[in-house]
């Protein structure tokens, strides 16, 4: 946890800037205070669920906040350069485009007439997370395989200098948390119930 935290101290101490901070808090909070009034993305969005709609929803749901937080800190600070950049245009249509991809990816939903009933919703959670590794994951890796080569490591994901232990602490709490709670969410006629938890935690920490 102490890597965390220094991570967490060296941001803020090399980014630190009172306006662009609390301008963007603002924003988010206004945000924040739309989407829960409105129920805009559950309400709205997930309306569209299964079709192909859903996509350019998710993305324009996703793109709207941050290049609203590039605008504030294209106002509130020095750096201005990377509006004419085309890597920045790239990288960052590139990514929020996969990432509505992952959000409105529904295609195991495909296997509910096929699941017992009482398994249908862990298979579900299960599979809605390892789907991130087909429809980002793999999408990544093939960008930065033919379209990023100069970079060394995969978006973060690299062997080198890398300390995992706080990371395999924060999964450990999760797994925890599941197993305490696993008898509110007890599944009936299924063996070994208390893997489930199990299960579950560990994909999810893969995704």
């Amino acid at each position: 946890m102490k890597s965390i935290i220094q991570y967490l101290r060296q941001y803020v101490t090399e980014h630190f800037n009172v306006k662009l901070y609390l301008s963007i808090a603002i924003f988010l909070t206004i945000c924040i205070a739309f989407n829960y009034h409105y129920d805009f993305e559950d309400g709205v969005i997930d309306s569209y669920f299964g079709k192909p709609i859903q996509l350019l929803y998710f993305f324009l749901f996703q793109a709207t906040p941050y290049y609203a937080v590039c605008l504030l800190i294209y106002c509130f600070t020095p750096k201005k350069e990377f509006v004419s950049q085309r890597g920045f245009w790239l990288y960052s249509l590139t990514g929020l485009f996969v990432l509505a991809v992952d959000r409105s990816f529904s295609f195991h939903h495909s296997l509910i007439p096929i699941l017992p009933r009482q398994l249908t919703v862990f298979v579900l959670r299960c599979m809605s997370n390892l789907s991130t590794f087909l429809v980002v994951v793999m999408p990544l890796y093939l960008f930065h395989r033919f379209m990023d080569r100069e970079g060394e490591s995969l978006y973060g994901i690299t062997k080198k200098n890398v300390n995992l232990k706080s990371y395999f602490i924060l999964l450990l709490l999760v797994l925890l948390s599941l197993l305490t709670f696993r008898d509110n969410t007890r599944c009936t006629n299924v063996p070994m119930e208390w893997s489930l938890p199990i299960i579950y935690s560990c994909q999810n920490g893969y995704s």
